[in-house]
């Protein structure tokens, strides 16, 4: 009986993000982000028409000292082509201080969309990198580091 119950609610979970290609957190070793330490990730894109939107993720402690952390994404298209942007996370409201995204106990999560309604130019494999440009070596307190591609519905 239980797995009847389970079967229409795991169709119910994954069918809900049918346009979701990617959604990968990367964990970071003792929740301390060094610059060497350089998340990748991979995508197939089939459909060059299509809108999408690419979301950059924080899993940080609530303790975590900075409002704002620099990084770049780095995209490498299937033919070889290099496009690195960088970006600043806003993890604490400029005004009050408090976190951005949500938060549970000692842990908050934070995504934010950078590109909304982006195309890529060519079908294929797709890679990126997303690295922290911040001038100290370390960042203490982020846990997991994640990027999230959805193509977007007409």
């Amino acid at each position: 009986m239980k797995k009847l119950l389970i079967l229409p609610l795991l169709f119910f979970l994954f069918s809900c993000n049918e346009n979701r290609l990617l959604n990968q957190y990367e964990d970071i070793p003792q929740f301390n982000w060094e610059k060497s330490n350089v998340p990748s990730y991979s995508v197939n894109i089939a459909d060059t028409d299509a809108k999408y939107k690419i979301i950059i993720g924080l899993r940080h402690t609530s303790g975590i000292s900075f409002a704002e952390v620099l990084v770049h994404l780095k995209m490498t298209s299937p033919s070889g082509e290099v496009v690195e942007t960088p970006y600043i996370l806003e993890l604490r409201d400029k005004e009050n201080g408090s976190l951005n995204g949500s938060a549970m106990g000692d842990i908050a999560d934070f995504e934010v969309a950078v590109e909304d309604g982006f195309t890529f130019k060519e079908a294929g494999t797709y890679q990126f990198s997303i690295s922290q440009e911040m001038e100290q070596e370390t960042i203490s307190g982020v846990m997991e580091v994640g990027l999230v591609i959805d193509k977007l519905k007409e």
